[in-house]
């Protein structure tokens, strides 16, 4: 419970108290009413299940205990980023999920409307804001995201339709079904597609050091850092790996 006299920096859950307060649900024993010792007395409360902190002598709602989850490890709060996306200019709603993606794996996808859709710019913003693993790897624009009858997000919509569209298609060649894999393993992101970019998958500095040293080892020729740079999308990249590929295949033969 956040209270009188606590640090700007505390969270927990938002516990109501008073004499306005219920009994309880008509009908239903919920763990949501409880007691708490206030002083010398308990005192009957209710758990809203709500996260929030105090900033500035106001409370700042960061989302709902019962939807975090961990990614890498890391506990994810998809109300505090979905807080930070709409601070943003630009940006009118937002919804952030935890998605499963099949084999265990997870993606941090957020879903906007508003004018703005430029996704690298939104990243970086968030990248100032919240720490790595809580900025989504992908992200997906609407003109307004999809309601309830009750007007509330209808978030189990945008998921079906995001799982539905991210569904692993068959990629183009060889080439492209070994680089997936090996980016799949280390980003810890499956449903890639050609199109994906490694870097608005989740890609960092170290893992780029990572995927080029498994390159290399798989492919039997040099890959630099800055390959992944110059051609982040897993289409380009692929296309660019086949023409190194070839390239030292034919100095091979010259030196023989």
């Amino acid at each position: 419970m956040l209270g009188r006299g606590e640090r700007p920096a505390e969270e927990g859950e938002l516990v109501l108290c008073g004499a306005q307060l219920a009994n309880g649900y008509l009908g239903s024993d919920s763990q949501a009413f409880a007691s708490l010792l206030i002083g010398a007395q308990q005192t009957p409360v209710y758990r809203t299940g709500d996260r929030v902190r105090i900033e500035e002598g106001r409370l700042v709602y960061l989302g709902r205990l019962d939807n975090e989850f961990k990614i890498s490890g890391y506990r994810i709060q998809p109300g505090e980023v979905e807080s930070r996306l709409l601070a943003l200019s630009g940006v009118n709603e937002a919804c952030v999920q935890g998605l499963e993606l099949g084999g265990g794996l997870r993606r941090l996808v957020a879903f906007i409307s508003g004018p703005r859709d430029d996704v690298r710019g939104i990243r970086q913003e968030l990248s100032k804001l919240l720490p790595a693993a809580m900025v989504p790897t992908d992200h997906r624009h609407y003109p307004a995201l999809p309601r309830t009858a009750s007007n509330k997000l209808d978030r189990k919509r945008l998921q079906s339709e995001y799982l539905q569209g991210s569904s692993e298609q068959a990629l183009d060649d060889e080439t492209q079904q070994r680089v997936r894999s090996i980016w799949q393993q280390i980003l810890g992101v499956s449903a890639i597609q050609a199109a994906d970019n490694f870097f608005e998958l989740g890609g960092q500095s170290l893992q780029t050091i990572q995927i080029v040293n498994r390159l290399a080892s798989e492919f039997g020729t040099a890959v630099k850092v800055s390959d992944v740079f110059d051609h982040p999308r897993l289409a380009d990249f692929c296309h660019f790996l086949d023409i190194r590929v070839l390239q030292s295949e034919a100095q091979v033969e010259q030196v023989w």
